[in-house]
């Protein structure tokens, strides 16, 4: 049955140690703490007893801040790069002039 099926992954994933897997399913779990049937309720109660809510935050709001960090990284590094290009145009736009001239003055 449906039921037997769910006490069984629940009954395994009792044994997991990722977190990361245990918050992926905690909706799950806690909807399964509502369900009629005793034993699911138990078990599912069991890994949600389990669960480190507030490590799991912690590393994420963690993930979050280097995101945030690296992305600032790149925007500077983007704005660098825009400056340089903005640069090597202008002396790409001197050189052609200089080379119209220097060509002008060649065949003259």
């Amino acid at each position: 049955t449906q039921q037997s099926l769910a006490i069984a992954v629940c009954e395994s994933l009792q044994t997991t140690t990722s977190q990361d897997l245990l918050v992926g399913v905690f909706p799950l779990l806690c909807r399964l703490t509502n369900v009629e049937n005793d034993g699911l309720r138990r078990v599912a109660g069991r890994i949600l007893g389990g669960v480190n809510l507030a490590q799991a935050i912690s590393r994420e709001r963690q993930r979050a801040e280097e995101a945030d960090i690296r992305a600032q990284e790149v925007e500077e590094e983007n704005s660098a790069m825009l400056e340089e290009i903005e640069y090597l145009q202008a002396e790409n736009d001197e050189l052609q002039r200089q080379l119209a001239l220097f060509t002008t003055e060649a065949d003259a």
